[in-house]
């Protein structure tokens, strides 16, 4: 009889062992942080005729809503309608996902892009 409540208590132990391990290997694995950085790029529009504030808001906006389906992200924008230029500034995989973007969500592809760092 003893031999049995000896096994049965060690078959236990066991198997609580092996929910200990599984629970720890859970929360190791939520709690990583694999974020990965992608390279940031500026784009930049030379010459867009008849630039208005609100034309600018609203190419942002349809870029917004077209961004995920290229693994794109675009962070800020800067214009200056005098001169009808604009800055848009993405974190995308590549020039051409960044590009793609813009191509399907308004037709205004940037004249450059080009692969920057953040400053301190």
């Amino acid at each position: 009889m003893i031999a049995a409540v000896e096994a049965t208590a060690k078959k236990i132990e066991s198997e609580a062992c092996l929910v200990l391990i599984l629970i720890i290997f859970v929360y190791i694995i939520n709690n990583l942080k694999t974020e990965v950085k992608m390279p940031l790029f500026m784009d930049v529009h030379k010459h867009i005729p008849g630039l208005t504030k609100e034309a600018v808001a609203d190419a942002h906006s349809k870029d917004l809503e077209t961004q995920k389906k290229y693994g794109v992200k675009y962070l800020k924008y800067w214009f200056d309608d005098k001169n009808g230029k604009v800055f848009c500034l993405v974190d995308a995989p590549n020039k051409e996902a960044a590009i793609a973007v813009h191509r399907e969500a308004h037709g205004l592809v940037a004249d450059e892009i080009i692969e920057v760092r953040e400053g301190t």
